[in-house]
C-alpha cells in the first residue's frame, strides 16, 4: 500500500481573480462536481468528506507569486484558510499541506 499523500496541483497562472481561483481549485480537487465557490465552501472542502482524500493531501500551488499579484488582498486570506487545515492550524486533523511554488 502506498503511504504517500496524494498531491493536487493548482496553476497560479490560471488565476486572475477570486472566481478564477475557485474554478482552478474546484477543477483540481472536485472535477465536475458543483460547489458553492466561496470561502466558506472552500473551508468545507478542505475539511474533507466532499471527495477529497480522507487522510489528507498536499496542495501544491505552482506559480503562487503570479496568483499573489492577481488576487492582491485575497491571496493572504486564501492561504490562511488553507493553512488552517495544515499541521499547525486550527483544523489540523484535515491534514492538508500547502506548498507554494
Amino acid at each position: 500500500m502506498n503511504s504517500e499523500r496524494p498531491e493536487f496541483v493548482i496553476d497560479g497562472t490560471k488565476i486572475s481573480d477570486r472566481q478564477s481561483f475557485y474554478d482552478e481549485i474546484g477543477g483540481v480537487l472536485l472535477p465536475g462536481v458543483p460547489w458553492g465557490k466561496n470561502l466558506d465552501a472552500l473551508n468545507d472542502i478542505l475539511a474533507g468528506g466532499f471527495g477529497t482524500p480522507e487522510n489528507g493531501f498536499t496542495l501544491r500551488w505552482k506559480n503562487a507569486d503570479s496568483s499573489e499579484v492577481a488576487l492582491a488582498e485575497d491571496f493572504p486570506l486564501i492561504v490562511e484558510i488553507i493553512r488552517a487545515h495544515g499541521p499547525e492550524g486550527d483544523y489540523a486533523n484535515s491534514r492538508v499541506q500547502l506548498v507554494l511554488d
